[in-house]
């Protein structure tokens, strides 16, 4: 098993996983096209692990300079392990490479937001040391 940087070649695997956790089929196209653009930026952390040349977890990390915060802060954007594979430990240690990268960053934080019905994955990053402490609010907007 090896975490290392995403890659291109990685896209339709990683499209599957980021599917599998949203529970939806997201559109490949849109995917492509954010996909490509984010492993350009410096902002943009894709990480994934391999086991025999097939991916078996992802996890995404952006960096941003908040006001309120005054420092840099990184946010785990997305973090899935394939079903199949929950509970073996790769969670905690892609955790453990996102947060190694973001104090290569010299971020003061880590935040993540999670989906209200992903229980599981709330008491997973509490027991990463994450403190629950905010609320996340949308809007969505309309598309014409």
């Amino acid at each position: 098993m090896m975490i290392r940087k995403a890659t291109l070649e990685d896209m339709k695997e990683v499209h599957s996983l980021l599917c599998e956790l949203e529970n939806e089929n997201l559109p490949f196209k849109n995917f492509e096209e954010v996909f490509t653009q984010n492993l350009k930026s410096s902002s943009v952390n894709y990480f994934v692990c391999e086991n025999e040349d097939r991916i078996l977890a992802f996890a995404s990390l952006h960096i941003q300079c908040l006001l309120h915060h005054c420092s840099r802060v990184a946010e785990i954007q997305e973090l899935v392990v394939r079903k199949e594979y929950k509970g073996t430990g790769i969670g905690k240690e892609m955790f453990h490479t996102v947060a190694e990268t973001a104090r290569e960053n010299n971020c003061s934080v880590i935040e993540v937001c999670c989906n209200q019905r992903r229980k599981q994955a709330h008491g997973f990053y509490e027991h990463c040391g994450m403190v629950k402490s905010h609320y996340k609010f949308t809007y969505l907007l309309g598309q014409s």
